[in-house]
């Protein structure tokens, strides 16, 4: 869904750069706050909207870091 949000978005003119953060072994976990890698049960969670509970915690804190980048970029310089 993602490739086809970028199709559209250059469609149709969008203005601003766009960046497509791709793991194609996550699942749905990505989104949300970054847990405690020691704390099991949370751990376990991430793996239950697809994908590796580690894929998803590697994507979510890839995820968290480009955007804190971005607002460091956007706030800050």
């Amino acid at each position: 869904m993602a490739y086809e949000l970028e199709k559209r978005l250059r469609l149709n003119g969008f203005p601003f750069d766009v960046q497509h953060l791709h793991f194609p072994e996550a699942g749905h976990g990505i989104f949300g706050v970054l847990p405690d890698q020691k704390d099991d049960k949370a751990m376990k969670s991430l793996g239950e909207g697809g994908g590796s509970s580690m894929a998803n915690y590697e994507a979510r804190k890839q995820t968290w870091e480009q955007t804190f980048s971005f607002f460091r970029k956007v706030f800050l310089e």
